[in-house]
């Protein structure tokens, strides 16, 4: 019995997107609920040296985006990565 790479790799990624959007949605409900402005959560650093949150989702869907060009023989679309809000970085394209 053969599996395929898509078989084994396009699962796990789909709910790391899953996961990514369920803790974008809750940090927006969190800051609305405790009135904090959703930038200051946009723009949060765990370290100082360390990309924003925006950044660091970016890099996330970047890498899966590419990864699944590279399994298909495809070159993957690109995107200008300029989210700024909950929304953007949550939106389904």
């Amino acid at each position: 019995m053969s599996v395929s790479m898509h078989e084994i790799s396009v699962p796990m990624f789909i709910n790391m997107l899953e996961n990514l959007s369920s803790i974008l949605k809750k940090a927006e409900r969190h800051a609305e609920k405790r009135k904090i402005d959703k930038e200051i959560f946009i723009n949060a650093r765990l370290i100082a040296d360390m990309r924003p949150l925006t950044s660091q989702i970016q890099i996330g869907t970047d890498m899966i985006r590419l990864g699944v060009g590279r399994l298909a023989k495809v070159k993957a679309p690109s995107y200008k990565d300029n989210e700024k809000t909950f929304t953007d970085l949550n939106k389904e394209n």
